[in-house]
């Protein structure tokens, strides 16, 4: 019986907004139906600020072990990467003539720079 009334439930057609506000309207009707309503909002936002300070935690927790010194002090894998696919072109790249010299100036620029210089301006 309780497993009928169950998938009765999860089979019901999402209410309308004719329904939500016909039910609105009874519940708004008695002051016991009132109180429902406050309980239930009160039990929603407490719900949701719970939800919310939770992702803050989370967040202030993952940004201090980004912050942390150990962490500044290396630079992320991925900085790296982009570092070493800045390095200089072979010289027989360099000295073709292309269409695409203005685009690769910005790179060759960069591979001008040390190590430490290109790490300090992406970080």
């Amino acid at each position: 019986m309780a497993q009928e009334a169950q998938a009765q439930i999860f089979t019901e057609p999402e209410p309308s907004e004719h329904d939500y506000q016909a039910l609105l309207s009874l519940l708004s009707a008695t002051a016991r139906g009132r109180a429902f309503l406050a309980e239930y909002a009160r039990r929603s936002r407490l719900a949701e600020a719970e939800t919310l300070r939770n992702a803050l935690t989370e967040m202030d927790e993952r940004l201090g072990e980004l912050m942390a010194p150990e962490a500044i002090e290396r630079p992320p894998k991925a900085l790296v990467h982009l570092v070493e696919l800045l390095e200089p072109a072979p010289q027989e790249a360099r000295d073709a003539p292309s269409r695409t010299a203005q685009a690769r100036a910005p790179f060759v620029a960069l591979s001008a720079l040390s190590e430490e210089e290109r790490l300090a301006l992406f970080s």
